[in-house]
């Protein structure tokens, strides 16, 4: 009597893990209807990584920022070889778009994604459209102006040559553009621009690259030849200035006139006239600017020469311009007489009156001091005139200004596009182990018993993956997915003190191969292992022996389901 009861409590509860399993069949049927149901994985574009491993097996969502003005985001995954070479696509490219405001701060994109395979490494390539703001089309003219006034000035090289001009070779066709992608990713996000046949678009052929740079930064250059120009006739000056100068600081009449009006034989007032002499005399060349100097290394430098040279002029000029006045007009009165204060000199034989009509000669145009006083005027306006270097420097400044604004205009509202690559990026490699429970029947022993077990899968399993999307049951790849290696314990022992005892005390082991019918429930079969005993009543021999078995099972996650029904499963 107790046996059968026993019989019909197991029937009972194999019929309700029936009911159970046709729920769950019918769970495995639906799709998830929100993107709750999906897993969730962080990305960084900028660190350029995942915050955990990635799902397989199954559609997934991938959030994360995106800079501002961001207006449509593109996802690409690629199947990476042995080599870490892209190999396949994984999926056709996603793609999501800005719905709310893409002026808003770090607006955060959420894309669902298909289902990846296991053991795989992909690389994922994020590649984002926006429009270039007027404010970053401003910050970028500066960049660039910054960025592209060193490549254009050249180097100086040993050649004694004035750095860039002419055509532009192909390293600098190509380091300009670098520069110029550079700039524009810095600045606003983007490495690209949609545009067809853009100098930005890195589609556009090279020689069309050429020839924009030619036409655009051909007023920079065209500076850059006058500025050589103003230079080499500013060099062609200085060898006989600096040479006159040089003579007037040994000028004996200039010398002697000089000591004569600091002498005691010296009228009162002569010694303005002995400072203005050695104020001339203390004129020293004039600064040298040689192709290949330093001071031509960039036009930062050049402008810095300018600079220190500037107050050499004035003072240079204004010296010796007050002592061809003093010889011109102040030691000779209109009769051709010596002025008084050099009378009491002549007497006294510390100058000679054919001296001051020398020094008065050297104040002529074509004299030493009229000379330099022309040369210095001259000389000046070749290196500071607005015909000259300074000229020419910031004609040039203008033509980079002009280019920069130029760039600023062609960016200006463009549509930008740039990536950023996530990559070698693994799902899962490990098989799969889950534990279930359920009940076995042994149809020779006409027993049933529930029983707790470990299932060893071939191949990682993601059991939120509904196996109907691998194909055909019977198809390999969802067989991987399905079958499982099962060790497991009978809950009930299964001795009856006369034939048979258990293996491990009140328990015997099951071993079998098991197939998923759905996500949660399994059918195995296999050996159930357990004592014989021996017939003979005063023989206590004991064998291993073995009987085939067939079980339902449900992996554990589902068994809380079946709490109130825990009763069900005491003998």
């Amino acid at each position: 009597m107790e046996k059968a009861f026993c019989r019909i409590r197991l029937a009972a509860g194999l019929l309700l893990l029936l009911l159970l399993a046709s729920r769950a069949v019918h769970a495995d049927d639906t799709a998830p209807t929100t993107d709750t149901d999906f897993d969730v994985v962080q990305v960084d574009l900028n660190g350029q990584f995942f915050n955990r491993l990635l799902p397989f097996d199954v559609p997934f969502i991938i959030t994360g920022a995106v800079p501002a003005g961001v207006s449509t985001l593109r996802v690409r995954c690629q199947v990476l070889d042995a080599q870490g070479k892209p190999e396949k696509e994984c999926w056709p490219e996603q793609v999501w778009r800005n719905t709310t405001d893409p002026a808003a701060p770090s607006p955060r994109f959420r894309v669902l994604v298909p289902r990846l395979e296991a053991e795989h490494y992909f690389q994922f390539v994020f590649a984002f459209e926006k429009k270039i703001t007027s404010e970053e089309a401003q910050a970028f003219a500066i960049r660039v102006a910054a960025a592209f006034d060193p490549v254009l000035w050249g180097t100086s090289s040993s050649s004694n040559d004035l750095p860039l001009r002419g055509d532009l070779t192909t390293d600098e066709v190509k380091t300009l553009r670098q520069r110029l992608m550079d700039s524009l990713q810095q600045v606003t996000g983007v490495s690209d621009v949609a545009t067809p046949g853009s100098i930005f678009n890195s589609a556009t052929p090279f020689e069309d690259v050429r020839r924009d740079f030619k036409q655009i930064l051909l007023p920079v250059r065209d500076a850059q030849g006058a500025i050589r120009s103003a230079v080499a006739t500013y060099q062609g000056e200085l060898p006989n200035l600096n040479q006159n100068l040089a003579q007037l600081r040994t000028d004996p009449p200039l010398i002697r006139l000089r000591d004569a009006l600091k002498s005691e034989a010296a009228p009162a007032g002569s010694q303005a006239h002995a400072d203005t002499i050695d104020a001339a005399l203390a004129v020293e060349n004039a600064p040298l600017l040689l192709l290949g100097d330093p001071a031509l290394a960039s036009a930062d430098a050049l402008s810095a020469f300018l600079e220190r040279s500037d107050p050499y002029y004035k003072d240079a000029e204004a010296r010796i311009g007050a002592l061809r006045t003093l010889l011109g007009n102040g030691l000779l009165t209109s009769e051709g007489k010596p002025q008084p204060f050099l009378g009491p000199l002549i007497e006294g034989g510390r100058i000679t009156l054919d001296e001051v009509k020398t020094l008065v000669e050297q104040s002529r145009p074509t004299g030493l001091v009229g000379s330099i006083d022309r040369a210095l005027a001259r000389v000046d306006g070749d290196l500071l005139g607005d015909a000259g270097v300074q000229g020419a420097l910031q004609e040039r400044s203008t033509a980079v200004s002009a280019m920069a604004r130029e760039y600023r205009r062609r960016v200006e509202n463009v549509t930008g596009v740039s990536g950023s690559t996530v990559g070698n990026f693994q799902t899962q490699s490990n098989n799969y182990i889950s534990a279930d429970t359920g009940f076995s029947c042994s149809p020779e022993l006409s027993e049933c018993s529930t029983y707790v077990g470990s299932n060893f899968y071939f191949a990682p399993v993601n059991k939120a993956a509904p196996l109907r999307q691998f194909g055909p049951f019977f198809s390999r790849e969802s067989l991987k997915r399905r079958v499982a290696l099962m060790l497991g314990l009978t809950v009930q022992g299964i001795a009856d003190d006369k034939t048979r005892e258990d293996l491990f005390g009140s328990q015997s082991l099951l071993v079998g191969l098991g197939a998923r019918m759905t996500n949660s429930v399994r059918l195995t079969a296999g050996a159930l292992v357990f004592r014989k005993l021996s017939p003979n009543p005063l023989s206590t021999d004991k064998k291993l022996t073995t009987t085939y078995f067939f079980s339902m099972s449900f992996d554990i996650d589902v068994v809380p389901a079946l709490k109130g029904f825990g009763k069900l499963f005491t003998p």
